[in-house]
């Protein structure tokens, strides 16, 4: 499946790059649990010395990958951070339409 939806997930993390880097705190074993990074992903960026730079190197990442592994991303913050995913609903009404897009996806009706 291609088509704009396809990289929804890219201009939802660009639109939204400089919150998730100030915001985000992760936890490497239930983003690895979660299928969000593999394990030696997870090890690599929890290398870097600081949470701003663990971020960063986490929404490159998410970037190269396809929207499945977004949609796990969404999930898990979900379940950890929901202030932030809640944060991520508020957006401009295209990134909003996206991001429900990518819900109906993950959990049909």
């Amino acid at each position: 499946m291609s088509g704009a939806g396809e990289f929804a997930h890219v201009q939802i993390i660009q639109q939204h790059c400089m919150y998730l880097v100030d915001n985000l705190q992760l936890n490497w074993s239930l983003l690895v649990e979660f299928e969000v990074v593999s394990a030696e992903d997870a090890q690599y960026i929890a290398a870097e010395n600081s949470s701003y730079a663990q971020n960063y190197m986490l929404l490159k990442l998410l970037i190269s990958r396809t929207r499945d592994i977004f949609l796990k991303f969404l999930e898990y913050l979900k379940k950890t951070q929901m202030y932030i995913y809640t944060y991520l609903f508020r957006g401009q009404s295209y990134i909003r339409y996206c991001l429900l897009h990518l819900q109906n996806i993950l959990s049909p009706t």
